[in-house]
């Protein structure tokens, strides 16, 4: 992917994030679609790879607030539709809501204790585990090093700010890292001792106020079976493991 395409597609995703925060769910939907087909097309002209389509299709509906009230349809490259305006327009959310089965509650299992990460700290701080789905509970404060997370990108950045004041392009430059810290659920690796293969339903985080934090959750499918002694989450080769023998 070329530069300039790289600074088109940022530039998109800063409308979605504008949309969504003034509350436009209409503008947003409409936005998610020139999004959508702008990758499509880019992906055809061979433009963009099938999985920087992946990638950027996955930002996009990260930038609407879709993880945790949607889930994937259709497979790898699709945008994410969430359980309200975006998924059937029109249609109340409270009808949507009762339309989907609520999970049933079933125990809570704490986290170690946090680790280094990259110059930060993570710390997993719980799995809620419910009768068909898990939910991983994390927290990062302080941020790790930008260059160790997004390196790529801030120098991306960097090249496209040339010109502006330099507290400009810092503003930027933090942006873009507090930004890529909320992919972070993209780096999540679940498995168990019985080799189950987890399923990403959705994921949200939040910044925290004083912009050195993040904190999410990333929810999966199916539960943790009866018979599995042993979670552990990978997030970029750092492992915390949960013993559920003893939890």
């Amino acid at each position: 992917m070329t530069p300039d395409v790289q600074k088109h597609l940022l530039e998109l995703l800063e409308f979605i994030r504008y949309a969504r925060r003034r509350g436009d769910d209409e503008h947003t939907n409409a936005l998610l679609s020139n999004m959508s087909a702008a990758l499509q097309a880019l992906k055809v002209a061979g433009a963009m790879t099938p999985a920087e389509y992946d990638e950027w299709g996955q930002r996009a509906s990260t930038s609407a607030d879709l993880f945790g009230i949607g889930k994937p349809e259709g497979g790898s490259g699709q945008m994410y539709v969430a359980q309200r305006a975006f998924a059937a327009p029109g249609l109340p959310a409270t009808t949507l809501q009762a339309q989907a089965l609520a999970p049933r509650f079933s125990r809570l299992v704490m986290g170690p204790d946090e680790q280094d990460f990259y110059g930060g700290r993570l710390r997993i701080l719980a799995l809620e585990v419910y009768d068909t789905q898990v939910v991983v509970a994390w927290r990062v404060a302080p941020l790790p090093d930008p260059s160790a997370i997004a390196g790529r990108e801030l120098d991306l950045l960097r090249g496209a700010t040339q010109g502006l004041p330099e507290p400009e392009r810092k503003r930027l430059g933090a942006e873009l890292a507090l930004e890529s810290m909320s992919y972070l659920w993209q780096a999540f690796v679940i498995s168990d001792d019985l080799g189950t293969v987890y399923r990403l339903l959705g994921s949200s985080a939040d910044a925290g106020r004083s912009g050195n934090e993040i904190s999410g959750r990333l929810v999966v499918e199916p539960s943790v079976a009866p018979a599995a002694s042993m979670i552990d989450v990978d997030v970029l080769d750092i492992h915390f493991r949960f013993d559920l023998a003893t939890a």
